[in-house]
């Protein structure tokens, strides 16, 4: 069964957002979807989604920028978790 899954595309390029839509429905995914690329359509997209719409922002990032989030996602998580040392 297809998992329902909300997008919001920030990519200019129309060919790029059809693209992520085709390989996450091979995936098992229903999404249901919308691509903005100017900042007012942005603006509006995000206001829908701070009201409870459901679902992910995806926009294209570098390398470097990936490997950042990860660095800052890990320093998160293990500043949360409960420490297992023993004092």
């Amino acid at each position: 069964m297809a998992m329902p899954l909300g997008v919001l595309m920030i990519e200019d390029s129309e060919d790029d957002a059809l693209l992520l839509v085709s390989e996450l429905r091979r995936g098992g995914d229903a999404p249901t979807w919308e691509r903005v690329d100017t900042p007012e359509a942005m603006r509006v997209a995000l206001v829908g989604l701070e009201k409870g719409a459901s679902g992910f922002v995806e926009k294209p990032i570098t390398r470097e920028t990936f490997l950042d989030a990860v660095r800052q996602a890990t320093l998160r998580w293990q500043l949360r978790r409960p420490s297992t040392r023993s004092n």
